[in-house]
């Protein structure tokens, strides 16, 4: 099935200088495997409710695909290095920033697969989000609670985001390392999806 291709708004705003990551930008995380890729470039971000008709763990969201949304225009070495930071940096009780057990890291195995942060239709699309909206009669576990400074950086989107929205993968060196992995996760999502480490850099 061919789907309408969208121009990739990463591509463009390096392109003109500007910030890659705008605020707002949503970022699904996944455990790297390379069959889960190939379904995420077939089907796109998509709640396992939709997918399987198996709940999801018990800290996501029943029938909504998740993200950590980017708080301000940023860079990805700028956005990495900011969610490994901590909390409360001043307090003498330091906490972790809830997106460091999450997205990549130099230890884990996590890929960030970003979406395009600029298409209009998406941008309808993600207003389906039970941070935002009332789904209670279809989202019955919300780990965070809403309006919280927390549920400012998340989305839960209901049902998920078709793959034509997907504009870059962010890896992990543990992933990078490997050249075969690199190299198949370019031909999974092809030229149109930008590939980067963690200091931002383009594959």
């Amino acid at each position: 099935m061919k789907i309408h291709e969208v121009e990739n708004d990463l591509k463009l705003r390096q392109s003109v200088g500007l910030s890659p990551l705008k605020k707002g930008t949503l970022i699904h995380v996944a455990f790297f495997d390379l069959e889960v890729c190939k379904k995420i470039a077939l089907e796109g971000v998509v709640a396992s409710e939709i997918l399987t008709g198996k709940e999801d763990r018990n800290d996501e969201i029943n029938y909504c695909a998740d993200f950590f949304k980017v708080p301000n225009d940023t860079s990805i070495e700028d956005y990495i290095s900011w969610y490994q930071e901590f909390e409360n940096n001043d307090s003498a009780l330091k906490t972790k920033r809830m997106e460091a057990d999450y997205l990549p890291r130099l230890s884990n195995y996590r890929v960030g697969i970003i979406m395009n942060g600029q298409d209009r239709d998406l941008k309808q699309l993600t207003e389906s989000d039970a941070y935002r909206k009332d789904f209670s009669s279809i989202v019955t576990n919300l780990p965070t609670e809403k309006k919280s400074e927390k549920s400012k950086r998340i989305a839960a989107v209901l049902a998920g985001i078709p793959p034509n929205y997907i504009s870059g993968i962010i890896l992990p060196p543990k992933i990078m390392s490997n050249p075969v992995y690199v190299r198949a996760v370019k031909e999974i999502f092809g030229a149109n999806v930008m590939i980067f480490d963690l200091l931002g850099n383009e594959l």
